[in-house]
């Protein structure tokens, strides 16, 4: 048995010298690029402007940190993309999904969080996306987008990453452990989830609450959220909610 014990820590020894230093490279390799670190970064700060501008002026402390994590899930996604950690970055992101969603939900239910609160209560993905298709000011109008629908995709998508329910989002291959996976296509891949992902959320968010970020008061947050709203889709959200948003040059 100690010569086991010896085996493992010395191999413990040599892992906690080495990959500090895999990841630190990989780091160095994905900033060398700083467009994708830019523009993900860009995305977060809208949920910064939501929070800080919006949900702590509006809501219980308590709802407020929920999207406070949701929050640093989108931050972290971001963080663990560029040390080529994409799968642990797209579980990150689903978890800000569902720290989203439970804000909105729990800052309209204040007893089911309270409940929540001692642990007697949840909300699951489904009930979730059942609540927001009923939702009074999610409507349906030609030529608005399905948000839940996108949502409910984007979901399913990350949740492969979650279980590993499909090889293509498995990180390791040929039979070797993985840290940091290099592959560029992956990269891509975690961008395009991130990007739909917060676009989405937005959208959501202005859609609930359109009634409550319009006229110039609020122009600092229609600002940032305009980071994540791609600017083909302001046109859309104009003529259905009254809500302008900015282009970004």
């Amino acid at each position: 048995m100690n010569y086991l014990l010896q085996d493992v820590d010395s191999n413990s020894n040599r892992f906690a010298d080495s990959f500090p230093i895999e990841i630190a490279e990989a780091c160095d390799t994905r900033l060398e690029n700083r467009g994708v670190f830019r523009d993900s970064y860009r995305r977060v700060v809208s949920l910064q402007a939501w929070r800080t501008r919006f949900f702590e002026e509006s809501v219980s402390d308590g709802v407020s940190a929920l999207f406070l994590e949701a929050q640093n899930d989108a931050l972290l996604s971001v963080v663990l993309a560029h040390m080529s950690m994409w799968r642990p970055a797209l579980q990150s992101l689903r978890s800000c999904i569902e720290n989203v969603l439970n804000t909105c939900y729990y800052a309209d239910h204040p007893v089911e969080f309270q409940l929540w609160e001692i642990g007697e209560h949840r909300s699951d993905f489904s009930e979730l996306m059942s609540y927001f298709m009923r939702h009074p000011n999610m409507f349906t109008r030609a030529g608005f987008p399905d948000i839940v629908a996108h949502i409910r995709q984007e979901y399913a998508t990350l949740s492969k990453a979650v279980h590993a329910s499909s090889v293509s989002f498995h990180m390791t291959s040929g039979g070797n452990i993985v840290i940091t996976d290099s592959d560029n296509a992956k990269y891509n891949q975690w961008n395009s989830r991130h990007r739909n992902t917060l676009l989405w959320l937005n959208f959501l968010l202005v859609t609930i609450y359109a009634e409550k970020i319009k006229g110039p008061r609020h122009s600092d947050i229609r600002s940032s959220i305009s980071l994540a709203i791609s600017d083909n889709h302001h046109s859309t959200i104009a003529e259905n909610l009254n809500v302008h948003l900015f282009p970004i040059e």
